[in-house]
């Protein structure tokens, strides 16, 4: 591979913050996180800065305005089917992390 994948990552919650962030430089050099969205501000905006990549606050903007050949969704369990497919929809590759279920039996 001569050129790393570029990626963005939807979501910037908890989850995003302390399992996925501390990865992304082991990834290196064949990914690079090129954004984040979150339309939590604040949640976009510390990713952004700990990341040092820029931060979007809808899928529609970020999808107009950057580039990218694939995203990771670690959104809340409930919005992934449709942020994957409008993802998807634009030629978008997914890797969506997501629980069995949201439901306790």
């Amino acid at each position: 591979m001569n050129q790393p994948i570029d990626i963005a990552l939807i979501g910037a919650g908890n989850r995003a913050q302390t399992q996925y962030a501390p990865l992304f430089a082991a990834l290196q050099p064949w990914v690079r996180i090129v954004a984040v969205c979150d339309p939590v501000k604040e949640n976009a905006d510390a990713m952004a800065e700990r990341l040092d990549i820029d931060a979007f606050y809808s899928i529609r903007e970020l999808v107009n305005a950057r580039p990218m050949e694939a995203a990771i969704i670690v959104a809340p369990i409930d919005i992934h089917h449709a942020v994957s497919c409008y993802l998807m929809g634009h030629g978008i590759h997914c890797h969506v992390e997501t629980s069995m279920t949201n439901l306790l039996a």
